[in-house]
C-alpha cells in the first residue's frame, strides 16, 4: 500500500517529495493528522457525552428516522471493520505509519457514533453537534486520504482504495440522516418552541431555520403571531432569575453588587462562545496575507511541470479560507447577538422587578423608562461589540509582528502612530464619562417631561397653554443636543483617530525602506499593515460605545441596588397561614417600635361616657400607636396618631385641605417612607382593596380593569357592576365592557374612572378596603345611590362583613359610619368616634351640619352621555404604512430625512464622501503602478504620491465626520423632534383617546435616541463604504477583466438577497417597535398604580405579564438581528466567490501579478469593507424607521384646527363675556353607529348665558356637563350643520382654537401641572408675564403662602407629591386669578369668560366657602360658567343652572326658585345632596 518511489511517504512530511507530482501529503501525516488525532478526541468527547445523555429523559420519538441513521452507522462501521481486516492482513513492513492505530481509532469512533446518535436522537432537541462536526471534517479528512491512497495505491492493493472510497460514500448518507432535523415527531407543538431550537450545525451555519420567515414576509405581511417562538433560553424568566441569583450570592457573601460581575456569572458562557468563531476569523483574516503571497509568487515563477497542480491547490485553499470566513463570521455573529439578546431580557425583566419594590416617593417614570429603553439598548450595542475589542487588539499584536518578519526595522513606524493614537485615544476617553452622564441625564428630563405632557395634554390644551408646553420641551430638547454634541465631538475624533493609521503607516513605514521593494513583499506588507490598522475604525469607534454600555450598566445597578420599600406595618395573627411578601424586609429605622396591638383611646377622643371606640371585645384591622409619618425627614404630615379601625366597621376620615387624609390611606398600605411608632394589621390573604384618589386604570377593557388578576366570577361581577351602576355606561359603549378605556381611562369621565377603580375594589376577594375620596367626581343623586348600595344596611360592603376606610369631603355620609376619625390642619386627630358621639360637642363634626338620616332611596340606574361613552373610536396606529408599506418600504424617506437637514450640509457631505471613497481606491491602483514601476520613478516619487491621496483621503473623511455628527444631528434631530411635538399639540382629543400613550411617548424616547445616535453613524459609515464598496469592485476587475463578466450576475444575486431581506426585515422592524410599546406603556401605568397593585397583592401577576410582554417583544427583535446576520454571512460568500473567481483567472490566464495583488488585496479589504457596511447599513436600516415613524406620525394625525379659523381678534376679546348656543350637537363618534346614527354627547342644546352672568350646568355624571366644556373649548366639535355658537357675537368656529382656549380662563376637574419638578412660578405663570410679587400675592390669596416658604422663593422647583389634592385644586384657582390680573394688567379692567370644571370637588367645607369667596371677589364682573357636583355653590354664587340629562337641556332656571318647584330636576339634585 505504500508508494515505494516516494522517498519521504512514511515520515511525517509533510509534503510528499519523489511523487505524485510533489503535491500531497505523506501517507504517515494524513494517518496521524486526519485519523488517529480526531479519532482519539472523538471517542474522549463522546464517551463524556453519551454518560451525560444517558441521565436525560427521552423528547424525540421520530422512530423512522433513527432506524435510517442507525442503519447507516452500521453500514458505515462494517466498511471500518473490512477495512480493519484488510489492514491486518498486510504485512507490515508495507504498511505505511500508523495505517494499523488510524483504522482501528476510526472503528472504535463508528462504534461510539452509533452509541451517540441513539442518544442525541431521542434525548436532544437539536441533532448532535459533535457527531455532525466530526463527520464533516474527517469526510474532508477522507477525500484527501483517498486522492492519496488512488494515486500511491497499486493494482495489486486497490481493494483498500474502493472499500475505503465506498466508506466515504456510505459516510455521506450517514451525514445527510444526521443533518435532518427531527419533525413530526416532537412532544410538543410547533407554535411552542422556534425551529432555531431543533437545528443543527447546519442549519445554524446558513441560518437555513430562517426560510420559512423569510418566504412569510416576501409573501404577505407579517403579524406578531406569524413570528417563530421565543428560544426558552432567551425567555425574561429563565434569565433574570439566572442574574438574580448572582446578585444575591454577591450580597449574601457580604461584597458589594457589581452588576457587570454578576451579569458575567450568570452568562459566562454565552459571552465567551462568540470569542471561538472571532479567533478563527482573525486566522483566516491573516490566511489571506499567505494566500496573497503564495499567489503572487506563483505567477511570477515559470512554466513547471506541476504548475497546474500547484494552481488547483491555490484555488482549493482560497475556497476553504473564505469557507473559514464565512463560518466564523456565522456564527459569530449568531453567538453575539444571542449573548445580547439573553442581556436585554434579564435587564428588561431585572429593572421591572425593582420597579415594583421601590417606595412610591422615589419612584419616578422617567428614570426607569429610560434606564429600560435607552440604557439597556446601549448595553445592548456595548455586548455586541466586546469581542471586537479583544480581536482587534489581537490582530493589530500579529499585524505588528508579522511586517516586522516581512521588513525589519521599519515596521517600527506603524507601532509608533498606533502608539501615539492610543495615547490621545486614551485621554479623549477620559472625558467621555461625564459628557455622556450629562447628555443621559438631558434625555431623562426631556422624556419623563414629554410622557407626563403627553398624558395631560387635555388638561394644557383646556388651559390654552399646550404651545408653552411644547416650546419647553423643544428647548429641552435643544439643551439636549447641544450636550448630545459635546459626546458627538469625541466621537468625531476618534473617528479621526482611527483613519489616521491607516492612512498614515504605510507612508511612513516605506519612507524609511530605501531599497525597491518586489510585487510579492509589497503588497504582502501592505496587506500586513491593512490588517492591522484596519481595526483601529471598530476599535475606536466601538470603545466609547462600550463605555457608554458600562456607564449604563452603573446606572442600572444604582438603580437596582437602591434600598426597597420597608414596610412598616407588622403582621398581627389573622387565623391565615399567608404572611405578606414584604414582612421579609427588616427593619432599618431604629425609632420604629413593634408593640402588641391594644385598641387605643386617645386622649382627643370626644365621646360620650363609657364610649369607647375600639373596646377590646372589638378587633382592630389596623391600630396604630405614637405614629407619625412623612414624606421627608424633616416633615411630618401627621403627628402621634393613636387610632384603630375595627374588623367589618365603616370608618370615616375627613378633615380640611392637606390635613392629611391621603397620606393615612398610604400609611395603611405601607407605602409612607417615614415612619415612627407602631402600626399593627391583620388582614387575610395580605390584600387590600384600594382606591387612589385620581383613579388608576389600564389601557385595557372595561372588564379587564374590574377583575384585574382575579377569577372571573360572573355573579360576583354583576354585583359590582349593579352596585358602582356602571350598567347603563356599559350598555353605552361600542364592545360593551370589553372596549378598552385608554390610557389612564382617558375616554371615560371622571365620574366613570371613580366608579371603575370602586368595582375593581369590590370585585377583589378581600374584606378590607380603604377608599380615598371616591365621591369627589360623583353627583350626589349617584353618589347616594351609591353608598347605599356599598355602604348601606344591605349593600356588599355590610353583607360581606368587610372592613372599609374611607377618606371623604362628602360629609352627609357620616352618619352612616360606625366610627369618625378628624385630623387637624397639622396632622394630629382632633376627634375620633360615633356621629352621636362627635355631633354635639361643638368641634369639626358638629361644624358640618350633618343631620343624621336613614332615608334610602332606590334610584334605577340611567344612561349618560359621558365624554367619549358612546361609540367610541377604536385605538388605531399612528405611524402604519400600510401592507405594501410594511413589506416593501419606502425610499422616500430618505429624501424626508434629508430635507430635515441644511442643503450645504447635504452637498459638502455627499461630495466628501465621494472624494474620500476615490482616494481609497486609487491608492491601492497607485500602489500597483508602483510595483511595476510604471512611470520610471525613484520609489520616493511614488511614496509622495501615495502619501498625497492618503492625506485627500483622511481629511475629507474628517470633513465628512463633523459634517455628519454635528451639523446633520443638530438640525435633523431638532427639526424632526419640533415637527413631532406639533403634531402633538395640534392634534384633536381623539389622538388621546384612542392611541397608546407608550406609543407617543416611544416616538420621543426610542426614535429620537435613534435620530441621534444610531442615524448618524449610520449614515456616515453606510455612505463612505457604499463609495469604497463600488471602487472596490472596479479594482478587482483591473487584474482581469473577465471577472467583471460576474458582476451583472452578482448584482442580480443582490438583488434577490435584497429582496427578501428587507421585506422582511422591514416589517420585522416595526413589529419590534410595535411591541416594545405595550411594554413601554405597562411599564408607565405601574409606576402611576403601584400603590394599588401593591395593596391588591398582584406584584406577581404584574411581574408575569411584564415578562409575556418582554418576551413578546424579544422575538421580532431577535429575529430582526439574526437575519442581518445572515445578511452578512451571505455577502461574505459573494466577496469569497468573487476570490475564487479571481484566484481561478489569475492562475490559469497567468495575469500580471502586481494588478492581481492590487486586485486581492482590494478583496482582503472587501471582507472588512462589507462586514463594517453591514453593521452600519442595517444599523441605518434600523434608525432610519424611526425617521419614517416620525413622518407617519405627523402626516396620519390631521391637526384639529382648518384653515379658516383664522378671524382676526381684538385684544380684550371677550370683553363682555356672553355665551349663546342655538340647537348645537355634538358626538364623540367621527362615524355613524349601526344604525347610521350617531350617539349624541349633547343633543340640540340651546342655552343664552348673558355678560358677567354667574351659571351652573348640573346633572348627574354623565349627562354631558364636561361635554359642555370641551364643546366651548373646541376641544370637542359641533356635528355638521349645528356650529351655532356665538362668543360676544362672533362665531367661535372662525376663530382659531389657542386663541380662542388662552382668551378663556380655565381651571379644569383634575389639577394639572408641568411635567417634572418645574418651579412654582413656571406652574402659575407659564406665559411668565406675571412678576414674582403678583404671584406671592395670588398664592397667599388662595392660602398657599406656606408653599413658598417651603421651595425658598417663587423660582424654587416644587413637587406636587407635597400637595394635597384639595392644595393642588387651590393652585389651579391661583392660576386662574393671577390670568385675570394679567389680562387686567394688559387691557384694563373688563370682562372675561371663567370656565370652572367640578374644581371644588376635592376640597373641604371652609375650603370651598373660601374658593367662592375668591371666585365672587376676583371675577366680579365675569361670566362664570361652572360644572358642580357641590351644590352649596350653586346655591350662594350662581345666577342661574342648567341642568342636563344624557345631553338635552331639561331644565334652566335661578336655582333658589327650582328647589322650590316640587319635582323640579335641580330640586332633586339638591335633594340628595343634601340627605344626611
Amino acid at each position: 500500500m505504500a508508494s515505494m518511489d516516494c522517498l519521504n511517504d512514511d515520515s511525517f512530511g509533510p509534503a510528499v517529495r519523489g511523487c505524485r507530482g510533489d503535491f500531497d501529503f505523506t501517507q504517515k501525516f494524513e494517518r496521524i493528522l486526519f485519523s488517529v488525532i480526531p479519532g482519539a478526541l472523538f471517542l474522549l468527547v463522546a464517551g463524556a457525552r453519551v454518560l451525560q445523555l444517558a441521565y436525560k429523559p427521552r423528547l424525540i420519538s421520530a422512530i423512522t428516522l433513527q432506524f435510517a441513521k442507525l442503519l447507516a452507522i452500521t453500514i458505515y462501521v462494517s466498511c471500518q471493520l473490512s477495512l480493519l481486516v484488510l489492514v491486518a492482513r498486510v504485512d507490515a513492513a508495507f504498511l505505511p505509519g500508523f495505517s494499523v492505530a488510524a483504522v482501528t481509532l476510526t472503528f472504535a469512533a463508528g462504534l461510539f457514533m452509533f452509541a451517540l446518535s441513539f442518544l442525541e436522537h431521542a434525548r436532544s432537541l437539536r441533532t448532535s453537534a459533535l457527531l455532525n462536526i466530526y463527520l464533516l471534517l474527517t469526510l474532508l479528512f477522507d477525500i484527501v486520504q483517498a486522492r492519496t491512497l488512488w494515486l500511491a495505491t497499486s493494482q495489486h492493493h486497490a481493494t483498500f482504495a474502493r472499500l475505503f472510497t465506498a466508506s466515504i460514500a456510505v459516510k455521506l448518507v450517514v451525514i445527510f440522516f444526521e443533518a435532518q432535523s427531527k419533525v413530526g415527531g416532537k412532544y410538543w407543538e410547533e407554535t411552542e418552541r422556534s425551529p432555531e431550537e431543533t437545528s443543527g450545525i447546519y442549519s445554524l451555519s446558513v441560518y437555513y431555520w430562517l426560510k420559512g420567515l423569510f418566504l412569510r414576509g416576501y409573501s404577505s405581511v407579517l403579524c406578531l403571531d406569524d413570528l417563530y417562538a421565543l428560544d426558552s433560553a432567551l425567555s425574561a424568566e429563565k434569565t433574570a432569575s439566572k442574574l438574580m441569583e448572582k446578585l444575591n450570592e454577591r450580597t449574601q457573601n457580604g461584597a458589594k453588587p457589581s452588576l457587570p460581575l454578576a451579569l458575567f456569572h450568570a452568562f459566562s458562557w454565552p459571552y465567551l462562545l462568540p470569542a471561538i468563531p472571532q479567533l478563527a476569523y482573525v486566522a483566516f483574516q491573516y490566511s489571506q496575507s499567505f494566500f496573497l503571497q503564495t499567489l503572487i509568487t506563483h505567477l511570477n515563477q515559470l512554466d513547471e511541470e506541476s504548475s497546474n497542480n500547484r494552481g488547483y491547490g491555490l484555488i482549493g485553499a482560497c475556497a476553504l479560507i473564505y469557507l473559514g470566513l464565512t463560518l466564523s463570521t456565522s456564527y459569530y455573529g449568531y453567538y453575539k447577538e444571542r449573548a445580547a439578546s439573553m442581556t436585554r431580557a434579564c435587564l428588561c425583566a431585572a429593572i421591572y422587578k425593582k420597579t415594583t419594590e421601590i417606595t412610591t416617593a422615589t419612584a419616578t417614570a422617567a428614570e426607569s423608562v429610560t434606564l429600560m429603553s435607552s440604557d439597556v439598548e446601549r448595553v445592548e450595542i456595548g455586548i455586541r461589540l466586546a469581542h471586537f475589542l479583544w480581536s482587534s487588539l489581537l490582530q493589530i499584536g500579529v499585524g505588528c509582528w508579522l511586517l516586522y518578519t516581512k521588513l525589519g526595522a521599519a515596521s517600527a513606524a506603524p507601532m509608533v502612530i498606533l502608539s501615539l493614537c492610543f495615547g490621545v485615544f486614551f485621554w479623549i476617553m477620559m472625558l467621555v464619562q461625564g459628557r455622556q452622564s450629562v447628555w443621559m441625564e438631558k434625555i431623562q428630563t426631556r422624556v419623563g417631561f414629554t410622557a407626563n405632557a403627553i398624558s395631560k395634554m387635555k388638561y394644557f390644551k383646556m388651559l390654552g397653554i399646550s404651545n408653552s408646553v411644547a416650546e419647553s420641551i423643544q428647548d429641552l430638547r435643544r439643551k439636549e443636543i447641544r450636550a448630545g454634541n459635546k459626546f458627538r465631538v469625541i466621537l468625531f475624533a476618534t473617528f479621526g483617530l482611527s483613519y489616521f493609521p491607516v492612512t498614515a503607516s504605510p507612508v511612513a513605514t516605506f519612507a524609511f525602506i530605501s531599497r525597491s521593494l518586489d510585487p510579492s513583499t509589497l503588497f504582502v506588507s501592505l496587506s500586513f499593515i491593512t490588517l492591522l490598522t484596519a481595526p483601529l475604525a471598530q476599535l475606536f469607534q466601538g470603545l466609547p460605545q462600550c463605555l457608554a454600555a458600562l456607564i449604563s450598566l452603573r446606572r442600572i445597578e444604582t438603580y437596582l441596588t437602591e434600598p426597597p420599600r420597608e414596610d412598616f406595618r407588622r403582621q398581627g395573627n389573622t387565623g391565615s397561614s399567608e404572611s405578606h411578601p414584604s414582612l421579609e424586609n427588616r427593619f432599618t429605622a431604629s425609632e420604629i417600635t413593634i408593640t402588641r396591638c391594644d385598641p387605643p383611646v386617645s386622649a382627643a377622643v370626644s365621646s360620650g361616657p363609657g364610649d369607647d371606640p375600639s373596646p377590646p371585645d372589638r378587633e382592630p384591622v389596623f391600630a396604630i400607636k405614637n405614629g407619625s409619618f412623612g414624606w421627608e425627614d424633616s416633615k411630618m404630615v401627621l403627628r402621634e396618631l393613636d387610632i384603630s379601625f375595627v374588623r367589618g366597621e365603616l370608618t370615616m376620615i375627613v378633615g380640611p385641605v392637606a390635613s392629611g387624609k391621603s397620606t393615612l390611606c398610604k400609611v395603611l398600605l405601607g407605602e409612607v417612607p417615614i415612619a415612627r411608632g407602631s402600626t399593627e394589621w391583620k388582614v387575610q390573604n395580605s390584600t387590600i382593596g384600594y382606591c387612589a384618589q385620581t383613579p388608576f386604570l389600564y389601557d385595557k377593557t372595561l372588564m379587564e380593569n374590574i377583575i384585574w388578576y382575579s377569577p372571573f366570577d360572573q355573579n360576583r361581577y354583576t354585583a359590582v357592576i349593579t352596585a358602582t351602576m356602571l350598567t347603563a355606561d356599559i350598555a353605552l359603549l361600542p364592545s360593551g365592557d370589553q372596549t378598552k378605556i385608554g390610557s389612564n381611562g382617558i375616554v371615560l369621565s371622571g365620574g366613570q374612572k371613580q366608579r371603575v377603580s370602586l368595582a375593581r375594589a369590590l370585585y377583589l376577594e378581600t374584606d378590607v378596603l380603604v377608599l380615598d375620596d371616591v365621591f369627589s367626581g360623583l353627583d350626589a343623586t349617584t353618589e347616594t345611590e351609591i353608598f347605599r348600595r356599598v355602604f348601606g344596611p344591605e349593600g356588599i360592603i355590610r353583607k360581606r362583613g368587610a372592613t372599609a376606610i374611607v377618606c371623604t369631603h362628602s360629609v352627609r355620609h357620616l352618619p352612616s359610619a360606625d366610627c369618625i376619625i378628624v385630623l387637624g390642619s397639622d396632622g394630629a386627630v382632633v376627634e375620633q368616634g360615633s356621629f352621636d358621639a362627635l355631633i354635639g360637642n361643638g368641634k369639626y363634626v358638629t361644624s358640618l351640619d350633618a343631620i343624621a338620616t336613614n332615608s334610602a332611596s332606590d334610584i334605577e340606574d340611567a344612561p349618560g352621555s359621558s365624554f367619549n361613552a358612546s361609540n367610541l373610536e377604536r385605538p388605531h396606529k399612528i405611524v402604519d404604512d400600510g401592507d405594501s408599506g410594511r413589506q416593501a418600504g419606502d425610499w422616500s424617506i430618505y429624501l424626508h430625512y434629508l430635507r430635515n437637514i441644511a442643503a450645504r450640509s447635504v452637498i459638502v457631505f455627499i461630495v466628501l464622501c465621494v472624494v474620500s471613497g476615490t482616494a481609497n481606491n486609487f491608492s491601492t491602483v497607485w500602489v500597483s503602478y508602483w510595483s511595476e514601476n510604471a512611470f520610471d520613478r525613484p520609489p520616493r516619487f511614488y511614496i509622495g504620491l501615495y502619501g498625497l491621496i492618503g492625506a485627500v483621503e483622511l481629511f475629507s473623511i474628517l470633513g465628512v465626520a463633523f459634517v455628519g455628527l454635528t451639523d446633520i444631528v443638530a438640525s435633523s434631530g431638532a427639526n424632526l423632534h419640533r415637527q413631532a411635538i406639533t403634531t402633538v399639540v395640534r392634534a384633536p382629543l381623539s389622538l388621546f383617546t384612542t392611541t397608546d400613550t407608550g406609543t407617543v411617548t416611544n416616538l420621543f424616547s426610542q426614535d429620537m435616541t435613534l435620530v441621534d445616535g444610531e442615524l448618524p453613524l449610520g449614515l456616515l459609515n453606510t455612505f463612505i463604504y457604499v463609495v469604497i464598496l463600488i471602487g472596490n469592485f472596479f479594482v478587482a476587475a483591473i487584474a482581469s477583466p473577465y471577472l467583471a463578466i460576474s458582476y451583472p450576475f452578482l448584482l442580480g444575486l443582490l438583488y434577490i438577497l435584497q429582496v427578501f431581506y428587507l421585506r422582511t426585515s422591514r416589517q420585522l422592524r416595526l413589529l419590534d417597535l410595535e411591541a416594545k410599546s405595550p411594554l413601554y406603556n405597562h411599564f408607565l401605568d405601574t409606576m402611576s398604580g403601584l400603590a394599588t397593585i401593591r395593596a391588591f397583592g398582584w406584584v406577581g401577576a404584574e411581574i408575569g405579564a411584564n415578562n409575556s410582554m418582554l418576551n413578546a417583544s424579544q422575538r421580532p427583535a431577535y429575529l430582526l438581528v439574526m437575519i442581518q446576520s445572515w445578511l452578512q454571512t451571505s455577502l461574505t460568500v459573494l466577496v469569497g466567490i468573487l476570490a475564487i473567481g479571481l484566484t481561478a483567472l489569475a492562475t490559469q490566464l497567468r495575469t500580471s501579478s502586481s494588478f492581481t495583488g492590487a486586485s486581492f488585496l482590494t478583496l482582503i479589504n472587501l471582507v472588512n469593507t462589507i462586514a463594517t457596511a453591514m453593521r452600519s447599513y442595517t444599523g441605518l436600516e434600523t434608525s432610519i424607521g424611526a425617521v419614517n415613524r416620525l413622518r407617519a406620525f405627523s402626516q396620519n394625525v390631521k391637526p384639529e384646527d382648518s384653515n379658516d379659523e383664522n378671524r382676526p381678534l381684538p385684544d380684550y376679546w371677550p370683553n363682555k363675556g356672553s355665551i349663546t348656543l342655538n340647537a348645537v350637537s355634538a358626538s364623540y363618534s367621527t362615524k355613524p353607529n349601526n344604525q347610521g346614527t350617531r350617539s349624541l354627547a349633547l343633543d340640540n342644546l340651546s342655552m343664552s348665558v348673558q355678560p358677567g352672568e354667574k351659571v351652573a350646568i348640573c346633572g348627574r355624571t354623565g349627562s354631558g356637563k364636561s361635554s359642555l366644556m370641551l364643546l366651548l373649548l373646541r376641544l370637542l366639535d359641533p356635528l355638521p350643520g349645528s356650529h351655532n355658537i356665538l362668543v360676544d357675537d362672533v362665531p367661535i368656529h372662525q376663530i382659531d382654537r389657542l386663541t380662542l382656549r388662552q382668551r378663556f380662563i380655565t381651571v379644569p376637574q383634575d389639577s394639572v401641572f408641568l411635567p417634572g419638578r418645574s418651579s412654582i412660578k413656571a406652574n402659575l405663570d407659564p406665559s411668565n408675564s406675571a412678576s414674582d410679587e403678583e404671584c406671592i400675592t395670588v398664592l397667599e390669596a388662595v392660602q398657599l403662602s406656606d408653599l413658598v416658604r417651603q421651595c425658598g422663593d417663587v423660582h424654587g422647583n416644587m413637587g406636587t407629591e407635597s400637595l394635597s389634592e384639595g392644595q393642588q385644586q387651590l393652585f389651579g384657582l391661583g392660576r386662574a386669578v393671577l390670568r385675570r390680573m394679567m389680562r387686567d394688567k394688559t387691557n384694563g379692567p373688563t370682562g372675561g369668560i371663567l370656565l370652572l370644571d367640578e374644581m371644588n370637588s376635592k376640597l373641604d367645607k371652609e375650603t370651598d366657602q373660601i374658593t367662592q369667596k375668591i371666585i365672587r371677589e376676583q371675577f366680579r364682573d365675569y361670566t362664570v360658567v361652572m360644572v358642580a357636583h357641590k351644590l352649596d355653590m350653586v346655591m350662594n354664587l350662581c345666577d342661574r343652572v342648567f341642568v342636563l340629562d344624557q345631553g338635552v337641556l331639561v331644565e334652566e332656571g335661578r336655582p333658589m326658585d327650582l328647589v322650590e318647584i316640587r319635582g323640579s330636576w335641580f330640586g332633586r339634585l339638591w335633594s340628595e345632596s343634601n340627605l344626611g
